[in-house]
């Protein structure tokens, strides 16, 4: 399964500050990950929501497949997860609009990555059938 990429890009002082202090209260003591922002349609995952890739991970889990792949995560299994988790109201739109961003773009590398796999299937399959032509 191929890995779903996002920009993670640092917070203003202010901000970033404020999440650090949260986090050593709770005992976590890490440096935020800084990498440049690419131009891409890609969205911006700020260092202080990292608990959105997290929720998207729990989400995305449970999501259902059928036969010809995975199928898209609903609105409601993300409110749901919200409800569960006592995500405030105020964040759940924006946790909203994030998880159906992040699932967009996990579904095109997935199903990227099934065409090449049927391709790869066929051609090895159309190579089989021609060795054994051969053979006869």
């Amino acid at each position: 399964m191929g890995m779903l990429e996002f920009v993670l890009k640092q917070a203003p002082t202010r901000e970033r500050g404020k999440w650090l202090a949260e986090l050593r209260e709770k005992g976590i003591s890490k440096k935020p990950v800084v990498t440049e922002v690419k131009e891409s349609d890609d969205p911006v995952l700020l260092s202080q929501s990292v608990w959105l890739w997290e929720a998207f991970s729990d989400i995305s889990s449970q999501r259902q497949y059928f036969e010809n792949g995975p199928q898209a995560v609903s609105l409601s299994e993300i409110e749901s997860w919200a409800e569960i988790h006592a995500v405030n109201l105020y964040d759940r739109p924006f946790m909203s609009d994030m998880m159906l961003k992040m699932d967009r773009i996990w579904l095109k590398q997935k199903y990227a990555e099934i065409k090449r796999e049927r391709e790869e299937g066929r051609k090895r399959q159309e190579r089989q059938a021609l060795t054994r032509g051969r053979g006869r």
